[in-house]
């Protein structure tokens, strides 16, 4: 199973390509693909777990637990896949250990089915936050290439206008008054066009809680720094940083106070990391 799907993923990778994003059928093939893994995990318990050692026994429930966690992050797209995955790792396991005696195996069973309970709403809240993360990127998008469209009808508004004011130039003083005007307006206008557009692509490749770079221009400069590394021969490092115990942050005290602990961390690291590193946040 694993071979066809490593086999469907090189086939997806051309058709997103070719087709600038993957169709419903790779997308179909996939949630196809990570139902059967989780179904022949689901068999590991139903068939070897009677047969196991305590120590086993808790061993595979680990092993399960902690595909099921990560798979309410990487499945987050989808709830129904992420829950169908996250149900098929853990609760075969656990309702076998309710039917084993012995207190130890009635506590792993409930503790499967809590471990269960939990991944559910994290895979929920997972789901909210990539979907809008997505909506954004789009709108995003949309953004830049309705501003590169104005840029385009304003440059050539310009052409015009130039046009216009050679074949005008034979026209007498009070005419070439009001035209001089009329073109300071229009500059006036298009500097503010293009003052707006580079808000707007300051805005786009910004992240709005941390003023750092979001993930789409570190991309581009992560790019075009390991092009540089390369061609000169160069060592490149890149540091990826997480807040220990920051979920504990945001369950306790609140979104606004995670915030406000980005927004805190970020300020510090731009005032004492050197003037040639770069630094964004990834989001999430």
């Amino acid at each position: 199973v694993l071979g066809l799907r490593a086999f469907d993923m090189l086939h997806c990778h051309k058709v997103r390509i070719l087709r600038n994003g993957p169709g419903r059928p790779e997308i179909q093939r996939f949630a196809l693909g990570a139902i059967v893994t989780a179904a022949l995990w689901a068999a590991l318990p139903l068939t070897f777990l009677r047969h196991l050692k305590q120590t086993g026994r808790a061993c595979t429930a680990i092993v399960l637990c902690g595909m099921a966690g990560g798979s309410a992050t990487v499945l987050a797209p989808s709830k129904t896949l992420s829950s169908f995955f996250c149900a098929f790792l853990v609760l075969p396991a656990s309702v076998l250990f309710l039917s084993f005696p012995g207190s130890e195996n009635a506590f792993l069973g409930i503790l499967g089915a809590v471990f269960f309970a939990v991944m559910y709403v994290s895979s929920r809240v997972t789901n909210r936050a990539t979907m809008t993360a997505v909506r954004l990127s789009r709108a995003n998008e949309a953004l830049l290439t309705a501003m590169q469209d104005e840029r385009q009808r304003t440059q050539a508004a310009n052409v015009e206008l130039k046009m216009a004011e050679a074949a005008l130039s034979e026209a007498n003083q009070s005419l070439e008054t009001r035209i001089q005007a009329r073109t300071a307006d229009l500059e006036k206008e298009m500097s503010e066009k293009e003052r707006y557009a580079r808000e707007l692509a300051l805005l786009a490749s910004t992240d709005p809680l941390t003023g750092l770079c979001n993930r789409v221009t570190l991309t581009e400069r992560l790019s075009g720094a390991l092009a540089s590394a390369e061609a000169a021969r160069q060592p490149l490092a890149v540091l990826f940083l997480d807040l220990e115990k920051f979920k504990e942050v945001n369950d306790i005290m609140g979104h606004l106070a995670g915030d406000r602990v980005l927004q805190i961390v970020a300020q510090r690291l731009l005032h004492r990391l050197p003037f040639n590193v770069h630094l964004a946040r990834w989001g999430g």
